[in-house]
């Protein structure tokens, strides 16, 4: 997988073509979600079904043609918002490099479902699933505006989102060195309604993740999910042009406001 030309194609597709994906694609997809990796040990379980598995299995009038989905099973343990965002995350941009479509999908479907084709087991619980399959050449007339509603193709700005040692000085990418390709796919990261709430504050060669909260947390925090799916788009980034480091958790004491400390990554 080529990282950056991933996240740069990557979009939502909510319009596909009303055809099975190829077994040699689906058992390389498969494959790769057997042994994706993940920053943290929590219980991930997928399920790849085919929409004719489970009666049912629709998406309210949100996907057009789709017969694919990716169905993930969690239970309630530290770290599980951030690393099932990080780890399906992986899958999606492994997809893309496919040539396949996706699409996160969170309200628009019926979990109980879903949870029932897959079998839900004691404990878990089903916050989303994805959609897959081969996009279609034409969007519908709902997709474009489920588009221009979730304000797809805006982004906030540099300033907004990465600060320079705390939340006084925004940092931008002149100074932000050989770090500036990977905060860049970090910005381009996806999140429910576009809300990307992920604050970062770079302090020399470590990255303090920040939530900032819109409402109250109820129930799975699908903040920290987006979390999640801001710190793969970084991590993967840095790691295609020779940068490693590791996810730990060292507070910086820098909360401000309504912005909530998450992780940080130490290179």
């Amino acid at each position: 997988m080529i990282a950056k030309e991933s996240m740069v194609k990557r979009k939502s597709v909510r319009t596909y073509m009303d055809e099975q994906i190829d077994s040699s694609l689906m058992d390389r997809l498969q494959k790769y979600t057997d042994v994706v990796s993940s920053p943290f040990d929590t219980n991930i379980r997928y399920e790849i079904i085919d929409a004719k598995q489970g009666e049912g299995l629709g998406t309210h009038g949100f996907i057009k043609g789709v017969n694919t989905f990716i169905c993930m099973a969690v239970q309630d343990q530290e770290r599980t918002e951030e690393n099932l965002g990080y780890t399906t995350e992986k899958i999606i941009l492994y997809a893309v490099s496919l040539g396949l479509g996706t699409c996160w999908l969170v309200e628009s479907i019926n979990k109980d479902h879903f949870a029932k084709a897959m079998g839900l087991k004691n404990g878990e619980i089903l916050p989303a699933v994805v959609a897959i399959g081969y996009p279609a050449e034409k969007r519908s007339i709902r997709d474009k505006a489920k588009f221009t509603i979730t304000h797809s193709k805006d982004r906030k700005d540099w300033s907004e989102i990465f600060f320079d040692k705390d939340f006084t000085q925004p940092l931008n990418k002149e100074n932000s060195g050989v770090y500036s390709e990977a905060l860049e796919m970090l910005r381009i990261a996806p999140s429910g309604f576009n809300t990307q709430p992920w604050r970062v504050i770079k302090s020399h060669d470590s990255f303090h993740f920040f939530v900032e909260r819109k409402k109250k947390k109820n129930g799975f925090d699908y903040d920290k999910l987006y979390i999640g799916i801001a710190m793969s788009h970084f991590e993967v980034a840095l790691n295609e042009i020779g940068i490693y480091g590791r996810w730990i958790d060292e507070n910086p004491n820098l909360s401000k406001d309504n912005k909530e400390y998450v992780i940080s990554f130490i290179i």
